[in-house]
């Protein structure tokens, strides 16, 4: 069973049934099957909105969150960044376990090439933000230059006319 923990370090479940698919659809307009279909494409749907993949959250952990008095206000502060990631990984785990055979197997391997993709990424993103920022900071160095360089300027009394009054 796919599980993640929150950012108190409570461990959560997801354990998705025909029961949950039916829940899901009707409260988010999300259809589970339709990411089964899918796969990968599907799959990025849900967690293109933070929002609808909370709200799927919420349902897949509702009965756990009752147990524990946990409200959904509760339940959403207990997401960060991390926890979220956490949680979509799971959720991944617990769709491959309700899919068939056939397409759990495509849909590990997607969870897999997730993990790898981000490993792979994160290095080249770090890269190109150190680069831009180099760029800027050459940049504004140029800009106060130049700007330096022209109020430091001295004005000749030759060249400055005389005021008369």
């Amino acid at each position: 069973m796919a599980k993640f923990k929150d950012k108190k370090g409570r461990e959560w479940s997801l354990d998705l049934d025909v029961y949950l698919v039916e829940q899901i659809h009707t409260r988010t307009q999300f259809k589970i099957d339709k990411m089964i279909e899918e796969g990968p494409l599907g799959i990025k749907d849900v967690f293109g909105d933070v929002i609808k993949f909370g709200q799927l959250l919420w349902i897949m952990c509702e009965e756990q969150a009752v147990t524990r008095s946990v409200t959904p206000e509760d339940f959403a502060r207990l997401f960060n960044g991390d926890v979220f990631e956490d949680a979509g990984e799971a959720f991944v785990e617990s769709l491959a376990d309700f899919s068939p055979r056939q397409q759990r197997t495509a849909l590990k391997a997607v969870r897999q090439k997730m993990k790898e993709l981000r490993a792979e990424t994160i290095p080249i993103l770090l890269e190109k933000i150190d680069r831009e920022c180099q760029k800027a900071l050459a940049e504004t160095k140029a800009e106060l230059a130049s700007s330096t360089s022209v109020t430091t300027t001295p004005t000749s009394s030759a060249s400055t006319p005389a005021v008369e009054g």
